[in-house]
């Protein structure tokens, strides 16, 4: 149990340490304003921010794939019909 414990600590230490706090906003706000932009998908943001991630090390790469997911899933679509129901 000691060992779970100890793994989740060093996890936690390393996803919250200060490069890597910061990379979720930046993918989740990288992804929101991509999302709005009509034919930019998940995909096509994926792809691009690809090339800017091939020197990171993994952990930096996966919260920020991670924050890209869930920024253009939830921000895709419901913003585009809120503007359309409000113009």
């Amino acid at each position: 149990m000691q060992d779970y414990l100890a793994a989740i600590a060093i996890g936690l230490t390393n996803v919250l340490s200060f490069p890597n706090i910061l990379i979720p906003v930046a993918g989740t706000l990288i992804a929101m304003i991509g999302s709005f932009l009509p034919g930019i998908g998940n995909a096509s943001l994926s792809a691009i921010v690809l090339v800017a991630t091939l020197s990171w090390d993994p952990v930096s790469v996966l919260l920020m794939f991670g924050a890209l997911t869930g920024g253009a899933t939830f921000m895709g679509w419901d913003y585009r019909e809120f503007c359309a129901l409000t113009w």
